[in-house]
């Protein structure tokens, strides 16, 4: 039985009433199986399948991609157009700019983030191909009629051991069969089986299939992916986009359950928040002059629990920002990255109350802001107030700065030698709003 396909954008939600919620109307979910994987999506905020009396409603939220539950295939695709999409991608994760599989079925506009973030993983799996896989020396022992190495002589007195005209030896060769090229393998079947693209999954098969020929298939684990990094040095580092890629497939494919490790997921979820602050991170770091960007810094001593009122003698709670940044002699600079277009959509309150805690930490007038993606132009920064009742007077400001996406692509893309004073001139206009907003 085919399923029912319901097409939304982040953020959005729909129902059996609502205009275009007309496939919804009787649906249910109809295996615990599915209702056991939409919980645990609703439980982590990655998508929301509720069953109501007439059918089932749907909420997203900065997760994307494709969920399959039972007769139900829900599909997320990112606002951003695909091309803007993709080099932002490419940057905020140092992909490199490679000339993108040109057979697959991927038409502009309608396609999938995983299709695009596998496109990449074909280019770069390719480019790896064609320079020869990494191998490693590695030490092997074996009885040989030709002799290489080093002759194990304390095997030679044993008896019985000259039956053969061979010779025990100790000597290394070089060897593709390791976890470089394991993971790789690894993310290859993955998207293999994830994309919707016919040609694309043969492509990427056929890579896959041709290592096979020298390499030992192995389960795609994080552990073999955390063994696959620690091995990267100077003379592979060709392999780290492609680690990148398969580390995202991986993480998207999997959904973790607290004390149960993970189970796979029927599909492709990947949280557009996360990259929306990796890419603000590279763009502070590039262009941010006179100032250190620390990621998720926790803020110390701001809450603890009473000694004397701890009886399960838990963790105090440590907000941790996005981003802080110092300068010695300056007040910081606390920065949230928030994957909403809060220019058109509003301000949930979780996040606002979520800043005003980190505001509210910093002395009398301290600003923290809100850095929120947009395509709009006439997007304008807001700010919050958040006053004294008792004593009057500000208390804090929470800002809401949007991050127009087309300016941070057209300067990553500028080849003159104006792109350094651009970017300067970017970050600088987000984070001198932020720095202060004492008003009456």
């Amino acid at each position: 039985m085919s399923a029912t396909v319901i097409q939304l954008s982040e953020w959005e939600s729909i129902g059996p009433g609502d205009p275009g919620g007309a496939g919804l109307r009787g649906l249910c979910l109809n295996d615990g199986r599915s209702r056991a994987f939409a919980s645990e999506l609703s439980r982590q905020h990655l998508l929301d399948v509720t069953e109501l009396r007439h059918g089932l409603s749907i909420r997203t939220t900065s997760w994307v991609g494709r969920v399959r539950l039972g007769d139900l295939e829900v599909v997320v695709e990112p606002k951003i157009a695909p091309g803007l999409l993709l080099d932002l991608l490419r940057y905020a994760y140092g992909l490199r700019d490679l000339r993108l599989f040109e057979h697959a079925e991927y038409v502009e506009g309608s396609g999938l983030l995983i299709d695009l973030l596998l496109l990449q993983l074909h280019a770069e799996a390719k480019e790896i191909l064609e320079r020869g896989l990494h191998r490693r020396y590695r030490s092997e022992s074996a009885w040989l009629a030709s002799p290489r190495g080093r002759i194990v002589l304390t095997e030679l007195v044993s008896p019985g051991s000259l039956t053969e005209a061979r010779l025990p030896c100790r000597y290394s060769s070089r060897s593709a069969d390791n976890a470089l090229n394991q993971a790789l393998q690894g993310g290859l079947f993955l998207g293999a089986r994830m994309t919707s693209s016919t040609s694309l999954s043969i492509s990427l098969s056929h890579f896959a299939g041709f290592m096979a020929h020298i390499i030992e298939p192995v389960p795609l684990t994080r552990d073999l992916l955390d063994r696959a990094w620690r091995s990267l040095n100077r003379l592979n580092r060709v392999y780290e986009p492609a680690l990148k890629l398969v580390t995202i497939l991986l993480s998207g494919s999997v959904l973790s359950i607290e004390g149960h490790g993970g189970m796979e997921l029927p599909g492709f979820l990947f949280d557009m928040n996360r990259f929306f602050q990796a890419l603000l991170a590279r763009f502070l770091d590039e262009y941010l002059e006179r100032w250190t960007v620390h990621e998720e810094r926790g803020i110390a001593d701001l809450m603890r629990y009473l000694p004397e009122r701890n009886p399960r003698l838990r963790e105090a709670p440590s907000p941790r920002p996005d981003f802080t940044l110092i300068r010695p002699g300056s007040d910081p600079i606390l920065l949230d990255a928030k994957y909403r277009d809060l220019w058109e959509l509003p301000l949930p309150r979780e996040m606002l109350y979520q800043l005003a805690i980190y505001a509210l930490s910093q002395r009398r007038g301290a600003t923290a802001t809100i850095l929120y993606p947009t395509i709009r132009s006439n997007a304008k920064e807001a700010a919050i107030r958040i006053s004294d009742p008792i004593a009057g007077g500000a208390r804090a400001f929470v800002s809401l700065q949007p991050v127009l996406l087309p300016e941070i692509h057209s300067i990553i893309n500028d080849s003159s030698r104006h792109r350094l004073a651009r970017g300067r001139q970017f970050v600088e206009r987000l984070c001198a709003r932020a720095a202060l907003h004492r008003r009456g």
